[in-house]
């Protein structure tokens, strides 16, 4: 879609403001709230995943989902949250959420560990803090199906992160 909409007004205080944009894409949303002060502009941005399993399948695998949203290279990620809309179904499978590049180790790994399907409970908001990292290079939030197939369930997972203006 390509197109920033204003959530809200811009709030000035001194010679601080900060606006809070919203840039739908073809995929999810990614939620914008930036800082201006003295002319120095810092973002703090959260990027969106849905896995959904009749859009996105349930195979053994490492899936980039429909909906998600690219995270860009020097994305300093700071924080994870995660929910269960739909608890997935699938003895014995467990699933993790990561990036598809970018980062040196864990990449199936690096936002949520490995979680036991028989351990989501339906609408529980999981907040995971993560240690922050720094991104390499641009990537999409991807989910691993491993140990058994899904054969039903819908995910949601946010990504806090800066982008760093250097790398």
């Amino acid at each position: 879609m390509g197109y920033r909409k204003e959530y809200g007004p811009s709030i000035s205080q001194g010679s601080k403001t900060f606006t809070k944009v919203g840039q739908p894409t073809a995929q999810g949303i990614k939620i914008t709230a930036s800082a201006t002060d003295q002319g120095v502009t810092q973002s703090h941005l959260v990027a969106y995943a849905g896995y959904s399993f009749a859009a996105d399948g349930g195979a053994v695998s490492t899936i980039t989902p429909v909906k998600t949203c690219v995270i860009p290279a020097n994305a300093v990620i700071t924080k994870v949250a995660w929910n269960a809309t739909t608890v997935p179904v699938g003895s014995g499978a467990s699933i993790a959420f990561g990036l598809s590049a970018g980062v040196a180790s864990g990449p199936t790994t690096c936002l949520v560990g490995t979680t036991a399907i028989s351990g989501i409970t339906l609408d529980e908001v999981t907040v995971v803090s993560t240690t922050a990292f720094k991104t390499t290079a641009q990537a999409n939030i991807t989910m691993t199906i491993t140990g058994a197939a899904l054969t039903a369930g819908v995910v949601e997972i946010w990504v806090d992160y800066y982008q760093s203006a250097a790398s």
